[in-house]
């Protein structure tokens, strides 16, 4: 059987610790812009995919 550890973890031992990544309001900004563009990228192309699959054609540029 094994035998449970009830010792004492308190989460809060290395609260005066710094952040591991110390970055400007700046640095927080564009990594957040950067992650959130990369995700509509991906989307808009999966969407533009289904969009030609389904209509064959790139915004009627076939008529041309």
């Amino acid at each position: 059987m094994v035998r449970i550890d009830i010792r004492d973890k308190d989460p809060f031992t290395n609260a005066d610790a710094g952040p591991k990544d110390d970055i400007s309001a700046l640095g927080f900004i564009m990594r957040a812009i950067l992650r959130y563009v990369r995700i509509l990228i991906m989307f808009y192309i999966v969407v533009a995919v289904i969009y030609f699959l389904v209509s064959g054609s790139v915004l009627g540029l076939d008529s041309i």
